[in-house]
């Protein structure tokens, strides 16, 4: 298999799952719509994935979803004063 890791600049990284990602970025003559990811045991980068938009000076977060019980019905308290 051919490497298809590109270089890369003003892009972002990202660890999840023991891997570490490299998301968009640019480079050298245009942005990237890769996603790149490096697994520390092997010391290898494998491509992973690719976005509908290519992206420079990216941000990226991983956002663990939780399940919790829906929340009960609020209970709506109204007073009234009379003047």
């Amino acid at each position: 298999m051919k490497n298809t890791v590109k270089r890369r600049s003003t892009h972002d990284l990202v660890a999840m799952d023991g891997w570490l990602y490299a998301v968009g970025g640019n480079d050298g003559s245009s942005s990237l719509n890769s996603i790149e990811k490096y697994n520390p045991r092997t010391n290898k980068w494998v491509a992973a994935s690719c976005m509908f938009t290519r992206r420079s000076s990216v941000g990226v977060a991983v956002l663990e979803l939780l399940n919790f019980p829906p929340p009960s019905s609020p209970t709506l308290s109204v007073s009234s004063t009379s003047l």
